[in-house]
């Protein structure tokens, strides 16, 4: 009989052939709102904050992260003036969409929709598009034959030029038209991602279960040419200008997110917080940032530009890539910073967090940019961020899927998570089984080795449920049951 080692399991799992590169394709400058599900409901570059309803969350995506919807959860943005485009002014619409289900609903919301303004659906049962727009006392709308497929992305977008609506999928016209509908009342309310809810007819209401990705609203109708650029750039995505921002990442951590519109190979920035809330305790590579990079860091330095700002203590990032891997154009993850509570000071505390360019050497402070491959520095514009200090929860280590068990699924889920692109645990700490404060390809090693070759058991909490007592950047537990 012919043994296979660890290494040859995980070596046979992981073989494949590398994807071809992908580059991202130019942002229109009318484009009014990008909801990108990075890491909540940010419009990228504009004001139009969506928020993540219970049932929605984030999980990863077509380009990077998307907005994942359970069926009942939706991402609602508030009503605007920027976003009432209807038949008398140009206007497109475009996603990513993994639908899982149709949940037995004839109609399905694909990307924004904004009743009675715009919004792209997917029917069900005769398996066709259907974008409209609105006059102002009726529906104008066109319908499209396409089989929607579940479980793999498709991107689909609709346009309006004044006089025809168009609709796309996968880069492709699939269908145009400006078919008079129905009288309906125009509707001052919320537009959804995830969510068609007609208020003219009560209980007609329709949601989305699976993925949405790269949702924009633009003031133009783009181009069948701008389309396809949109389709064919694939995971590489809209490029996006040059902007930095801090998320809050788990329970104590916030992520560094840095969207350029071409390679770099490293940056520096500084931002203030609040020291009487919370205090910056680490530093360590994110999810995008090349290994090998080099990180310099100072975490508590004095701002010297807080005025009367509460934000009197600094901190600045400084970051190199190895020779031969720039960071490519895009939204990388590059930093995730964690903090803790001064004493005294009770969980749920917050702090906001401010860029300055006040901070490290007074002749010479640290100024928000990035470099590019080409030498240049790059100013980056600057997003605002907030950091809250919430209660961690309880987990049991190795219990990568969470199901209360240890078994073969458990190195199976995280080498899924790591290289095949599936939906990750919201536990990271428990798919840390070797407790290296990383999650990598060693964790599923350790796992297999201690089941099958008499390796050490994943380190505590373990075999019963508690908190991580080992400091690390791994997103603390949301939920993990069953321990919760």
């Amino acid at each position: 009989m012919k043994h296979l080692s660890v290494s040859g399991l995980v070596f046979g799992f992981l073989t494949g052939t590398a994807a071809p590169a992908e580059v991202c394709a130019p942002l229109s400058p009318e484009a009014v709102s990008w909801w990108s599900g990075e890491r909540n409901g940010a419009d990228s570059i504009g004001s139009n904050q969506g928020v993540l309803e219970p049932g929605a969350g984030i999980a990863p995506g077509r380009v990077g992260m998307a907005f994942s919807l359970d069926g009942t959860g939706f991402v609602e943005v508030p009503d605007s003036p920027s976003l009432r485009l209807s038949s008398s002014s140009s206007f497109s619409l475009e996603a990513w969409v993994f639908p899982t289900g149709f949940a037995g609903q004839d109609w399905i919301p694909l990307g924004a929709v904004k009743p009675y303004y715009y919004g792209l659906l997917y029917n069900t049962r005769d398996r066709f598009l259907r974008g409209h727009t609105e006059d102002g006392t009726r529906w104008i709308y066109a319908d499209a034959g396409f089989e929607l497929p579940l479980n793999q992305w498709t991107h689909v977008a609709q346009t309006w030029d004044g006089s025809a609506v168009k609709i796309y999928a996968n880069g492709k016209l699939v269908g145009s038209g400006a078919i008079p509908g129905s009288r309906d009342g125009r509707v001052e309310g919320p537009l959804h991602l995830g969510r068609w809810e007609l208020a003219s007819v009560p209980g007609q209401l329709f949601t989305f279960t699976g993925l949405v990705d790269e949702v924009l609203v633009y003031r133009t109708a783009l181009s069948a040419e701008e389309v396809s650029a949109s389709y064919a750039a694939g995971s590489a995505g809209r490029c996006s200008g040059n902007r930095v921002e801090l998320v809050q990442e788990g329970l104590r951590c916030v992520s560094l997110l840095v969207r350029t519109d071409r390679p770099i190979r490293g940056g520096e920035v500084g931002f203030a917080f609040d020291p009487k809330t919370v205090i910056p305790v680490r530093v360590a590579a994110g999810a995008d940032l090349p290994e090998g990079a080099r990180i310099q860091s100072k975490l508590d330095l004095a701002n010297p530009c807080a005025g009367e700002s509460p934000l009197t203590r600094g901190i600045v990032l400084g970051w190199i890539n190895p020779a031969e891997e720039p960071t490519p154009a895009g939204s990388h993850e590059l930093m995730r910073i964690c903090f803790s509570a001064p004493a005294g000071t009770e969980t749920g505390s917050c702090s906001d967090l401010a860029f300055v360019s006040c901070l490290g050497p007074p002749e010479a402070p640290v100024r928000n940019v990035v470099s590019a491959v080409d030498g240049v520095s790059v100013p980056l514009e600057q997003g605002s961020g907030r950091v809250c200090l919430d209660e961690e929860s309880l987990f049991r280590r190795g219990d990568a899927n969470l199901d209360g068990n240890s078994d073969i699924t458990d190195p199976i889920v995280v080498l899924q998570c790591l290289f095949l692109g599936s939906l990750c645990s919201n536990c990271s700490d428990a798919m840390d089984a070797d407790d290296s404060g990383v999650l990598d390809i060693t964790d599923p090693i350790y796992l297999l080795e201690w089941r099958f070759l008499d390796g050490p058991p994943p380190g505590a909490p373990f075999p019963d449920c508690g908190k991580d007592s080992t400091p690390d950047t791994l997103d603390d537990c949301l939920a993990a049951a069953p321990c919760a």
